[in-house]
């Protein structure tokens, strides 16, 4: 398998690089280099402060730190995005972060020992990057369910009630929103997974092959990995959006729902 070794002046020419696109932008008077710049050093203050963690993680190298830094991460995951969701209720931080914690673990366990044939699945090279993928490709859905969900609270109570007066039972009524939501928030997977060949993935397989697997290997992991983070995807969703529920009606099954900013 291929080594990389990072010297000095190999980290700096890669720095320029970013500098010499920021040039570009500043000739053309683009305004969006000092954006760029901003988003750069908060790229690089949270892949440090997940690298410690991380870090940390492989050197005690036991599952029950393991599972705290990956609690950590969920915690930080709920958070950005009950921003994305535009929710500033704390306490909608817990669907968002049952849902995480329901699906990430159980599946990145049995990814780990099941499907990826670890010797060792509790061992920290294995669960903790399996968990930190699974937590990355969480944010995006997770925000979009949330955010269709309250959306459809707030703009479509009537039908709600509409359909209650109608003889609909409380779970029947709700369905629709869920069904919002999950087309809402699953729709972009579908999407990316049947543009697969100039998508994300790909990069997964360059980067697996830069790094000395093979072809053929490389493929059958992009495409495993597409498996588990779809099917992923919607068990956090579904829990989400389950828990989600018991903060938006009140004892009587009428609608209670925030304000959002």
């Amino acid at each position: 398998m291929t080594t990389f070794q990072f010297t000095f002046w190999g980290c700096i020419f890669g720095f320029l690089l970013f500098v010499a696109a920021l040039v570009v932008l500043m000739m053309y008077q683009v305004n969006v280099w000092k954006s760029a710049v901003k988003a750069f050093f908060r790229m690089a203050f949270g892949l440090t402060v997940v690298g410690l963690l991380v870090q940390s993680a492989l050197q005690l190298n036991h599952w029950a730190y393991s599972l705290l830094v990956a609690l950590v991460m969920v915690v930080g995951v709920s958070v950005f995005a009950a921003h994305k969701a535009r929710i500033r209720e704390r306490r909608y931080l817990l669907p968002i972060a049952i849902g995480l914690v329901v699906s990430v673990v159980p599946m990145g366990l049995a990814f780990a020992f099941i499907t990826l044939g670890a010797p060792q699945p509790l061992d920290a090279h294995v669960l903790v990057p399996v968990w930190g993928l699974l937590l990355g490709a969480m944010v995006e859905t997770d925000g979009a369910a949330l955010a269709a969900y309250y959306d459809g609270l707030r703009h479509h109570g009537q039908l709600y009630r509409y359909l209650l007066a109608n003889g609909a039972n409380h779970h029947e009524a709700v369905k629709n929103l869920f069904r919002r939501a999950l087309h809402r928030s699953v729709s972009p997977w579908v999407r990316r997974m049947g543009m697969t060949a100039a998508g994300s993935l790909p990069l997964t397989m360059w980067v697996l092959l830069l790094v000395g697997l093979g072809v053929a290997q490389a493929i059958i992991f992009c495409l495993l990995v597409a498996s588990l983070l779809f099917l992923t995807s919607i068990v956090s969703i579904v829990a989400t959006l389950l828990v989600a529920r018991r903060f938006s009606f009140d004892a009587y099954g009428q609608i209670r729902v925030e304000k959002q900013s």
